[in-house]
């Protein structure tokens, strides 16, 4: 596929994440270049990583509290073939989520 710079997330992402923010009934945060429509390579196999050759990850910021929550991270982890980055440190749990942001609420 070509290479895509200026984009954000790729209709398949975003219903991957919406159905994870579905099963898990919270919300899911996506911040970083991803956010900000400046993300490199999007819809390519390129390796997930920084710089020429590679494609942006997708930064999530979720709730730490969640009772799931490591079950909510490998979920996240897994969006786009791999290019989502979860962990417990990046969350809304200690702050608010700042702009720009695209946020995913439970549907429904």
């Amino acid at each position: 596929m070509a290479a895509a710079a200026g984009r954000a997330l790729t209709e398949g992402e975003r219903a991957e994440i919406q159905r994870i923010a579905n099963r898990y009934n919270t919300i899911i945060d996506v911040v970083g270049s991803r956010a900000a429509g400046t993300a490199r390579n999007i819809d390519t196999d390129f390796p997930v990583g920084k710089g020429v050759g590679s494609r942006s990850d997708i930064d999530f910021r979720i709730d730490a509290s969640h009772p799931m929550v490591d079950d909510l991270i490998q979920a996240l982890m897994r969006v786009g073939n791999g290019a989502g980055n979860a962990s417990r440190k990046h969350n809304t749990t200690a702050r608010p989520t700042a702009p720009p942001f695209i946020r995913f609420a439970p549907e429904g």
